[in-house]
């Protein structure tokens, strides 16, 4: 309430950090069993998202962070991760404002963030925008292989030249024929 009567109107937030900066958020019923998922947690998570969109505040969901991307099959696109996926969106992509973010701080490969963006189109029914977060040194190595990705929607950036970034990235990305 606080944050949506001070014109908050996105929140990011990361619903698996398993290894990461927290160690304290995970969909599943134990860190280690990457198979079971904890349905009161996460019907608990349903009552504050749908607060949330009673207040007009986006979900930024960062899927994972850079200590973890390599937890659910070794990076890549496997069983775990889709389940991850597809529990993500099933339960939480009924949302009003749903931003699907691949990853804070992304160590995965280009090819494994293009199929990890191509899963996300192909499984989410209402479209949500699809973005991935990197370090402020790596944006040209991270975003350049993801222009003209009809799968992708754009960066999550981190600059302190922020009006640069998104004059640059925008005319890269139309230039691409994928406007982001």
């Amino acid at each position: 309430n606080y944050l949506a009567e001070n014109g908050v109107n996105s929140i990011y937030f990361l619903p698996m950090n398993v290894g990461g900066d927290g160690k304290d958020v995970w969909p599943w019923t134990d860190p280690n069993d990457r198979t079971s998922y904890d349905v009161s947690k996460l019907a608990q998570w349903e009552i504050v998202f749908d607060h949330m969109d009673r207040s007009g505040i986006a979900l930024h969901v960062v899927t994972q962070e850079t200590e973890n991307d390599q937890l659910l099959n070794g990076g890549a696109l496997g069983v775990e991760r889709a389940i991850y996926y597809r529990e993500l969106i099933a339960r939480f992509g009924h949302h009003n404002g749903v931003i699907w973010n691949l990853g804070e701080e992304n160590t995965n490969t280009s090819a494994q963030r293009a199929a990890f963006a191509d899963y996300f189109k192909k499984i989410d029914p209402y479209d949500h925008p699809v973005v991935v977060h990197t370090y402020p040194g790596q944006h040209d190595t991270v975003y350049s292989p993801l222009l003209g990705n009809t799968d992708f929607d754009g960066p999550s950036l981190q600059t302190d030249s922020p009006r640069a970034a998104v004059i640059k990235w925008r005319e890269a990305s139309a230039k691409a024929g994928h406007p982001w």
